[in-house]
């Protein structure tokens, strides 16, 4: 994750949002996003903090537990499902 603005940034006024979304998946495996931003009363929004995860989906008793097919709808997500699987792939 990388941090690009110090929280004590903040005078404690500011809200701030949590968001997430997969952006890739394959048989077993996830990339994950996650942005936090401020929610300021006034003004733009403030990107603070952003982050990847790459999840890897196991069963309890060993081996590859699949998963649930991602569903790309929208100019938007295929843009986010190109950016995830060219991460995924530069591993």
């Amino acid at each position: 994750m990388d941090v690009l603005k110090p929280l004590s940034h903040f005078d404690g006024k500011t809200d701030l949002r949590l968001s997430g979304y997969v952006a890739y998946a394959t048989e077993s495996s996830l990339e994950v996003f996650v942005r936090l931003s401020t929610l300021p009363a006034e003004g733009e929004s403030e990107t603070v903090l952003i982050g990847r995860f790459a999840m890897a989906c196991r069963k309890y008793s060993g081996g590859k537990q699949p998963i649930a097919k991602l569903e790309v709808v929208g100019a938007a997500e295929e843009e986010l499902w190109k950016m995830g699987k060219e991460m995924k792939e530069g591993k």
